[in-house]
């Protein structure tokens, strides 16, 4: 490869030089995806042997990720789910509200 963009002259080179470029991607690709696949079945294997082991990462997965406590609109801070719940579901309704909604006849007008 190094020898062919060295020695690039014309446009027939440039041409010969993409193609050999664009072969070794492939090459690059299939050896990427390869690896992958080798590695999702060491996964699968090991998880017959020690599913200890997996049940324990999926268990801090969720911890990691659960909301345990959170502050409303006056900034008093809630641990307790409901309550949790209730400014969530409160958030994402005045988001999703549109102050300024127009009418259909408002539309009707600008058009």
């Amino acid at each position: 490869m190094q020898d062919i963009q060295n020695t690039i002259v014309n446009e027939d080179d440039v041409r010969r030089e993409k193609c050999i470029r664009e072969e070794v991607e492939d090459l690059l690709n299939q050896e990427e995806q390869m690896r992958a696949q080798k590695a999702r079945c060491g996964w699968i294997l090991k998880d017959d042997r020690n599913k200890r082991f997996f049940q324990t990462i999926v268990k801090q997965r969720r911890a990691k990720s659960s909301i345990l406590q959170l502050k409303d609109r006056n900034e008093n801070l809630t641990d307790k789910p409901e309550e949790i719940e209730g400014i969530l579901v409160e958030h994402f309704k005045s988001s999703y509200e549109d102050q300024n909604a127009l009418s259909v006849d408002d539309i009707l007008q600008e058009l």
